[in-house]
């Protein structure tokens, strides 16, 4: 069989309604860890534990899998940060949670933006607006939190949600930066407070 092609019926050996869950959090976490080209199907495949022609049977390139398995994770991460968002708490602590749960999820270790620019030259178009369309779904739903926030004179208004919404994601990315022996240029444990910490204090109320 051709690479890539798919097999005429389904592997034997696949449980019924699991594998492709298995597959496509596997690929996931391996493409946020390693980066596109640091993946194979074969990568994936072992590390679900499965064959490579049951992936084939779900998903007939890389880049198909790729899609299908970056849109999963950020529609999880967009359903977890509503959630949070909607927490009965001040937005500072609710941006607090959100970012030291952010950062403990394994399949974040790199920057959406990092694996997304590297995986571009192999994508479509209409893949790359598939994938750009859920980051902005992730965005818009801080946007409306720092949109809420200002009516309630919670915070300021001296900058449009977007723009607050964007920063913050700016100020994540950092989480991320690493030296040039590839190691993280900030400690993990300190990285979330001082990220809420410089971003609160453009966005405090004025004290008059």
């Amino acid at each position: 069989m051709a690479p890539g092609s798919r097999p005429l019926g389904r592997p034997r050996a696949v449980p019924e309604g699991q594998t492709q869950e298995r597959i496509l959090s596997t690929a996931a976490q391996l493409f946020m860890e390693l980066g596109y080209d640091g993946v194979s199907i074969a990568d994936v495949a072992t590390q679900a534990g499965i064959t490579k022609a049951a992936i084939y049977y779900y998903f007939s390139t890389k880049t198909e899998l790729f899609v299908a398995s970056l849109v999963q994770l950020l529609t999880i991460i967009r359903q977890q940060t509503a959630k949070i968002l909607h927490e009965p708490v001040s937005l500072r602590e609710r941006l607090m949670r959100l970012t030291l749960t952010r950062l403990q999820v394994a399949q974040t270790r790199l920057d959406f933006n990092q694996v997304l620019s590297e995986a571009l030259p192999a994508l479509t178009a209409k893949q790359q607006q598939e994938l750009h369309a859920c980051m902005d779904d992730l965005a818009q739903v801080l946007v409306q939190a720092f949109d809420n926030a200002q009516e309630l004179g919670e915070i300021n208004a001296d900058h449009t949600p977007e723009f607050l919404a964007h920063a913050y994601l700016a100020l994540l990315s950092l989480a991320y930066a690493k030296d040039r022996d590839g190691q993280p240029l900030y400690p993990t444990e300190d990285i979330p407070a001082k990220i809420i910490s410089l971003l609160w204090m453009g966005i405090a109320p004025i004290s008059h």
